[in-house]
C-alpha cells in the first residue's frame, strides 16, 4: 500500500512516472524523501542522486514546468549552504519553463536556522527569471502568520506554500494544541495572501476541501496554485484541474528502506485523509 505514495525507487522510474502527471496538466514536485542526513557521506549520496534525477528529467521533459522539494536536514551534516546553492544552480541551468524550488519546513526547533538559510537564497536569486523559491509556513505554529506577513513585507520576490503542519509534538508550546485552531490560522493565511493583491507565488497545500473552497471563493489571480500529496487528495486535485487551476503533486522517490520513515510519517499526519485515497 505504501508504494502508492511514491513515484519510484530510482531517478529513471520517477522520470517515466511524471509523464502521467504532465498528461493531466499536473506539475510534479520531486522529492528525494530520505529524512535528514546522518553524516557527510549521506549528503554526498543525496547530491549524487538528485543530480542524476535533475539531469534525467531535464533531458526527457524539456519545456515543462517543474518543482523540486528540499529540506535543510538533507544537507545539514556537510556544507549545507554550499550544497543547497549547488542544487539551486543545477535547477536554474535546466531547460524547463518555470522552475519551482520548495523549501520544506521541518521540526519547529529548527525554524530559526531554516529561516536564516532560506532567506539568504531568496534574496540571492530574486532576479533570476522563471525561478521561484518558495518557503513553507506550517500554520500549526502560533507565530506562523506573523512570519508570513513579515516575509511578504520584506522580500520583493518570495513564494509562499502554506501547510497545516508536520512533525507534530504535543509537548511543543509553540504549536496549537487543537486542530480547529490550526484550521482557523490556515484559513487566515489564505485570506491574507489572496487579498494582499501580491504577484508572488502562493501555493495552498492541502487536502481539506473546506480550505480549498474558501480559497476559491476569494477569486485569487493566476499566482495562486494548489498542491496535494501523491496518492492522496486525488478527488481534490481533479476538482481543481476542472476549474483550470494550477495544481502540483508531491512525488516522493528513493530507496524504499531510506524513505520508509517518511512514508509512515505521512500516513500518520494525514490519517484523517485516508478516506480520499
Amino acid at each position: 500500500m505504501l508504494l502508492k505514495f511514491i513515484g519510484g525507487t530510482n531517478y529513471i522510474a520517477v522520470s517515466n512516472f511524471i509523464n502521467k502527471l504532465y498528461d493531466k496538466s499536473i506539475i510534479p514536485i520531486i522529492d528525494y524523501a530520505k529524512e535528514g542526513s546522518k553524516n557527510k557521506f549521506d549528503v554526498i549520496n543525496y547530491n549524487d542522486k538528485t543530480n542524476l534525477l535533475i539531469n534525467q528529467i531535464n533531458n526527457e521533459h524539456i519545456n515543462k514546468d517543474i518543482g523540486y522539494s528540499i529540506k535543510l536536514s538533507s544537507f545539514s551534516k556537510y556544507n549545507p549552504e554550499e550544497n543547497i546553492d549547488i542544487f539551486i544552480k543545477r535547477v536554474i541551468n535546466t531547460n524547463h519553463i518555470n522552475k519551482y524550488i520548495f523549501f520544506d519546513a521541518e521540526h519547529s526547533d529548527k525554524y530559526d536556522y531554516e529561516n536564516k538559510v532560506f532567506n539568504k537564497f531568496i534574496e540571492k536569486y530574486k532576479n533570476v527569471d522563471n525561478l521561484h523559491l518558495i518557503k513553507t509556513y506550517q500554520m500549526y505554529k502560533k507565530n506562523s502568520l506573523y512570519y508570513l506577513k513579515k516575509d511578504l513585507d520584506t522580500y520583493d520576490k518570495i513564494g509562499f506554500k502554506i501547510v497545516r503542519g508536520a512533525y507534530y509534538n504535543k509537548y511543543d508550546k509553540q504549536l496549537f494544541s487543537l486542530k480547529r485552531e490550526t484550521d482557523v490560522n490556515y484559513n487566515k493565511a489564505i485570506e491574507y495572501l489572496i487579498t494582499a493583491n501580491t504577484s508572488n507565488k502562493i501555493c495552498i497545500a492541502t487536502h481539506n476541501r473546506k480550505s480549498i473552497e474558501y480559497a476559491l471563493s476569494l477569486n485569487g489571480g493566476n499566482n495562486i496554485s494548489y498542491a496535494q500529496l501523491l496518492g492522496m487528495g486525488d478527488k481534490s486535485t481533479e476538482y481543481l484541474l476542472n476549474k483550470n487551476k494550477t495544481v502540483f503533486k508531491y512525488v516522493p522517490y528513493g530507496n524504499i528502506f531510506d524513505i520508509y520513515p517518511y512514508l509512515l510519517r505521512r500516513l500518520y499526519e494525514n490519517i484523517d485523509m485516508i478516506k480520499y485515497i
